[in-house]
């Protein structure tokens, strides 16, 4: 699983991993812009990954293990199963290696590219959580 591929103990913040998040990436094509280094999700080794049908509103500052134990609850509640259930989080789906290289470029990016991306998102996921 995730904790395993990344050698994590779900202790650490999403802030704490996300290097290790663009390690996993690293040498790798991205399928969408075909240049080196690509977003977690294309590498990540999950039999049942697939297309989201939730997207996952949070912050950087949260642990893995209180993300997890959030989407498990919101399931438990919803009676919805969990393999059947695909997240889009966004440190583990946008490539943190084009963000990186904004940041290392001094570049910015727009309000208004920022909610178009994220408005897709949430419309090809169906629901915030």
């Amino acid at each position: 699983g995730l904790y395993n591929d990344l050698d994590i103990t779900g202790t650490e913040t999403v802030h704490e991993i996300e290097l290790k998040i663009r390690k996993a990436g690293e040498g790798q094509i991205c399928p969408r812009d075909k240049r080196l280094g690509t977003a977690y999700v294309d590498v990540a080794p999950d039999p049942l990954a697939g297309v989201a049908n939730l997207m996952l509103s949070y912050t950087w500052g949260y642990t893995l293990d209180k993300i997890k134990s959030s989407l498990a609850r919101y399931c438990d509640l919803k009676g919805r199963l969990y393999n059947e259930t695909c997240v889009w989080i966004c440190c583990f789906c946008v490539n943190q290696h084009r963000v990186h290289e904004a940041k290392e470029n001094k570049q910015t990016v727009s309000t208004e590219q920022f909610r178009e991306v994220f408005q897709c998102r949430v419309r090809q996921a169906g629901k915030v959580v």
